[in-house]
């Protein structure tokens, strides 16, 4: 008892957030450059803003897919921070479900499979990357 009560009250030691940490956004719009080969985040701003001049629902949808593949990549298949930072998880699924959303109509099966797509896309790019390694 005597030693869970100094635990408790002991100091917990604060890790100060440094470079190698999760930048959502920025990882968001890299992997929208990173179609291009492109490693700047301004970049894939601009990306988007050509693409919303063309489509706003394949643009949101190129952006929400390097998003969540960003997330996913973190969390589900655990890719080490420093690649989901540098963009290089986002650029395949930036491409796949806009153009899942392209040639199906947006319904809530089409959005399913843009899931399933996204899941199919990251598995693959996953696989093939510790395959070359």
């Amino acid at each position: 008892m005597i030693k869970l009560a100094t635990a408790l009250v002991s100091p917990v030691k604060m890790e100060i957030i440094g470079a190698s940490h999760f930048r959502f956004m920025e990882s968001a719009f890299k992997g929208l450059a990173q179609i291009f080969v492109v490693d700047n985040r301004f970049s894939g701003f601009l990306v988007f803003l050509g693409m919303m001049a063309c489509s706003r629902i394949l643009a949101t949808a190129a952006l929400v897919g390097s998003a969540l593949a960003a997330l996913l990549g973190m969390g589900f298949f655990g890719v080490p921070v420093e690649i989901i930072n540098a963009g290089f998880m986002g650029f395949n699924s930036a491409l796949a479900i806009p153009a899942l959303l392209y040639f199906l109509v947006p319904t809530k099966k089409s959005l399913i499979s843009c899931v399933l797509g996204l899941f199919m896309t990251l598995g693959a790019q996953v696989a093939f990357e510790a395959l070359f390694t």
